[in-house]
């Protein structure tokens, strides 16, 4: 991107019976969010944390890329945020896939990764609450591939998962 707004997470809780929306809640990060991703069990029900990418240099002049991988939390709007190494961009939404022994309070989340400078892709996994401390696993692509947008984790019946 060449020119990126501060955009910020909103929530908005409607009354659908009376066509209203009856809270708005305003998040303070505000370095180009992408789209979130919360744990795709609870779509359509209350939840707390969800994960997306960010911007660090947004808002200011010169291209620039997804560099921020963000957890927050809608009850305290705490932000949690790594930053990819040097050189190196997100892409996706990331992936959240929950802990089945406890899936609100533990999992990990995928993301893309590109290394520009030594146009490597991978994806890289992190402690979905626990982002600060790095990536747990990363698996090297054998071609690159470029940042791509989207991603989603549903478990297949049976236990098996894809």
């Amino acid at each position: 991107f060449t020119d990126t707004f501060q955009g910020h997470p909103v929530r908005f809780v409607v009354d659908p019976a009376a066509s209203s929306v009856i809270e708005r809640r305003d998040l303070a990060y505000a370095s180009s969010p992408d789209f979130p991703a919360h744990d795709p069990g609870v779509t359509g029900l209350p939840y707390d944390a969800f994960w997306m990418l960010g911007i660090s240099h947004s808002g200011q002049p010169g291209r620039k890329f997804f560099d921020r991988l963000v957890r927050i939390e809608w009850s305290s709007g705490q932000a949690e945020t790594v930053a990819a190494p040097p050189a190196c961009y997100f892409g996706g939404e990331p992936c959240f896939i929950p802990d089945p022994a406890a899936p609100a309070a533990r999992g990990v989340v995928m993301c893309q990764q590109l290394d520009a400078a030594n146009l490597v892709s991978s994806f890289v996994a992190f402690d979905a609450f626990a982002l600060a401390k790095g990536p747990i696993a990363t698996i090297t692509l054998p071609t690159p591939i470029p940042p791509l947008f989207h991603s989603t984790f549903h478990p297949a019946r049976g236990g098996v998962r894809e």
